[in-house]
């Protein structure tokens, strides 16, 4: 693999500044492009929380168990987001810690994680993964049945 310090050599980048291509499987809160100066970190968590929710919900169904953004998708992004602040106070010249070797503002616009964009992503579930997940529920399943008013497994 890849390690981080080398992924983002030229600096760093993610798509919706929650998944890094190249780390499947990864999430972060609070990555690249996070609006860190200008939005409450709190609020800025939890919306990033729910849309990492979103997708261990499917890894909990069992529709994946391996998810990475593609490049293209993040490189997307990261060109739409230094075109959306093109034109605001943070890409005025000024020696700030918003902005990358190259000059971009590292901000993003919060409503991308209103919801997941599952066609930007590689979703992987091999057919021998398929069957250990059904086999795992399946013993969960009867675990419950056996435990009967015990909580459910999170």
């Amino acid at each position: 693999g890849i390690s981080i310090e080398d992924a983002w050599a030229k600096g760093p980048r993610a798509y919706q500044m929650t998944a890094i291509p190249g780390f499947p499987n990864l999430f972060t809160v609070l990555g690249p492009n996070s609006p860190t100066g200008s939005i409450s970190l709190q609020y800025t968590s939890e919306l990033t929380a729910r849309y990492i929710a979103q997708w261990l919900a499917k890894f909990r169904t069992g529709e994946l168990t391996t998810v990475e953004v593609t490049d293209q998708a993040t490189t997307r992004f990261n060109d739409d987001v230094a075109i959306a602040m093109g034109p605001t106070v943070w890409n005025t010249g000024c020696n700030s810690w918003y902005l990358t070797e190259g000059g971009n503002a590292a901000l993003q616009r919060m409503q991308a994680l209103m919801r997941k964009h599952e066609d930007e992503f590689t979703q992987v579930l091999s057919a021998e993964e398929r069957q250990l997940l059904i086999h795992l529920l399946a013993r969960l399943h009867s675990r419950a049945e056996a435990e009967p008013g015990a909580a459910p497994p999170r």
